[in-house]
């Protein structure tokens, strides 16, 4: 698969989120974490795979017939925040522990670090998003009024 330039992974998580109504910082920062925004990353662990790091029983109830294309591995990814989301509400901490398998809170050390990258990533990009990602073009072509006012 050809390399992906960055800009162009972010604007697709960006696109994403806003379609299926998840915080656009929230799903960068949580693909950030689990795999550095990189399309090829593997665990070989636990076969998570590419930007989402989907596992495989995951990528098929999502219908992701190729981990490694960022498109359908953002669009599962981000389908699933918003699955989690809507199942635990706002409760952050739980909608994290199960995208990211931690199967129970004997693990509540490791799940607290990783809740502490996730937040800590979400409040780094949130700001940046809008002045760098988003431009007013780029929100007005996805239909989305600029939250700035400006």
């Amino acid at each position: 698969m050809p390399r992906v330039d960055r800009k162009v992974i972010i604007d697709e998580i960006v696109k994403r989120s806003l379609e299926y109504g998840v915080n656009p910082a929230l799903s960068l920062a949580v693909f950030y974490v689990e795999s550095g925004l990189d399309p090829m990353a593997l665990n070989k662990v636990t076969k998570a795979a590419g930007i989402a790091q989907l596992m495989p029983s995951t990528a098929r109830e999502y219908g992701v017939t190729n981990v490694f294309d960022y498109r359908e591995n953002v669009r599962a990814g981000v389908a699933l925040l918003r699955d989690l989301i809507r199942q635990h509400g706002f409760d952050l901490r739980e909608v994290l522990r199960r995208y990211g398998g931690f199967r129970t809170y004997r693990t509540a050390q490791r799940l607290d670090e990783y809740v502490k990258k996730v937040v800590f990533a979400w409040f780094s990009v949130a700001d940046i998003l809008v002045e760098i990602v988003l431009t007013k073009s780029d929100l007005l072509k996805l239909g989305v009024q600029d939250v700035r006012g400006k």
